[in-house]
C-alpha cells in the first residue's frame, strides 16, 4: 500500500469495519439480503491476504461477498446460471434509454458454450 501506513492503523480499520458492518449483515441475514462488495485496488480487500482479513472482520458471513467482474465466457465455462446485473456508471446518458441497450448487449453475449474444446478440430481421432 503507498502511502505504508502502520500495522495498528490498518489493524484499527478492520476493527471499524467489523463494528459498522456486522450488525448491518446480521439484518441483511434476518430479512435474506446478500451484499456484495466492490473493490478496488488499495481498498479493504485488494489482494488475497485483505480479503482474507475482511472476511474474518465480517465473520465469514454467508451474507457477506464481493463483486468481481468476470467474462460471458468465463460464466459459461463455469456453468452459471444465476442473475447478471449491469452497473450503470453513465451519468451522460438517460438510463431509459441505456438500459434496454445494455440488455441487449447482455442477451446478445449470453450464448451456449461450444459443444467441443477448441484444441478437438486438430484430433487424430
Amino acid at each position: 500500500m503507498f502511502p505504508p501506513i502502520s500495522k495498528e492503523t490498518i489493524d484499527a480499520g478492520y476493527q471499524d469495519f467489523s463494528g459498522g458492518w456486522n450488525p448491518i449483515l446480521d439484518i441483511f441475514d434476518e430479512v435474506g439480503v446478500r451484499f456484495a462488495y466492490e473493490v478496488h485496488p488499495s481498498e479493504i480487500a485488494f489482494d488475497y491476504w485483505t480479503t482474507v482479513r475482511t472476511l474474518e472482520a465480517a465473520g465469514r458471513s454467508q451474507t457477506f461477498g464481493l463483486n468481481w467482474n468476470p467474462s460471458f465466457r468465463m460464466l459459461n465455462q463455469i456453468g452459471y446460471e444465476g442473475p447478471i446485473s449491469v452497473e450503470w456508471e453513465d451519468a451522460g446518458m438517460d438510463r431509459l434509454i441505456g438500459a434496454p441497450e445494455a440488455l441487449e448487449f447482455v442477451r446478445r453475449l449470453a450464448f451456449d458454450p461450444p459443444a467441443a474444446a477448441f484444441d478437438a478440430a486438430f484430433s487424430s481421432k
